[in-house]
C-alpha cells in the first residue's frame, strides 16, 4: 500500500504524526485536560432532560467534576509567558461553565436543568481554548475549518489517498517467491 498526501492549498511540511511523541510538555499539559472535557461532552445522554432528568443530572455532574479537574490541572502547570494569559482566559471560561453544570446536576426539575444547560454550553464555545492552542503552536481551529497550523505543520485540509502495489513475500532465502 502506498499513501500520498496532497494539500488543497499550499505545501505540506512536517510530520503527519499527531500524538504525544510530537508534542512538548506544555502542549500535553494543555491537551490532556481539555480533551477530557470534550470526551464527557460527547457522552451527553440521548434523551433530553424532559425525558430522562436523572441521566442528564448525572452527566452534568460528571461534566462539572471534569471541568473542576481541568481547571486545577491548567492552573497547576507553569505556562510559558506567551501562553499564560490565553490559558487564564480559558480557565475563566471553564469556571463559568462549571458553575452552570454544577447547578444543572442538582436541578429539581427539567425546567431548572434547562435554566443552566444553555449558559453552560454557551460558556464552552466551539473554539474552546483556540487562543491558547494557537499560542502553544497547536491547531487553533477545529478540523475542517480554516485556522492556524496543526502540530507538525500539516493542515486540516490535507487529504490522503491510497493505492495498492504488489507485495511479493520473501521465501526466507533472499529471493522472491
Amino acid at each position: 500500500m502506498t499513501c500520498a498526501f496532497a494539500a488543497q492549498n499550499g505545501k505540506l511540511t512536517g510530520s503527519l504524526r499527531n500524538d504525544a511523541l510530537t508534542l512538548d510538555e506544555h502542549q500535553v499539559a494543555f491537551l490532556k485536560p481539555v480533551n477530557t472535557i470534550e470526551t464527557v461532552l460527547a457522552e451527553q445522554p440521548d434523551e433530553d432532560a424532559d425525558e430522562d432528568l436523572e441521566a442528564n443530572r448525572k452527566w452534568a455532574a460528571r461534566l462539572s467534576v471534569t471541568l473542576r479537574a481541568a481547571v486545577a490541572r491548567l492552573r497547576a502547570h507553569q505556562w510559558p509567558a506567551a501562553t499564560g494569559e490565553s490559558v487564564d482566559g480559558l480557565v475563566a471560561e471553564l469556571e463559568a461553565a462549571r458553575e452552570h453544570w454544577a447547578r444543572a446536576a442538582v436541578a429539581g426539575d427539567a425546567d431548572a436543568f434547562w435554566e443552566h444547560y444553555d449558559p453552560g454550553f454557551d460558556a464552552l464555545t466551539p473554539d474552546l481554548g483556540a487562543k491558547a492552542r494557537g499560542a502553544l503552536g497547536l491547531r487553533d481551529a477545529r478540523p475542517g475549518k480554516q485556522g492556524g497550523p496543526s502540530v507538525g505543520g500539516a493542515t486540516p485540509t490535507a487529504t490522503a489517498t491510497a493505492t495498492s502495489t504488489a507485495v511479493v513475500p520473501s521465501t526466507g532465502s533472499g529471493t522472491a517467491a
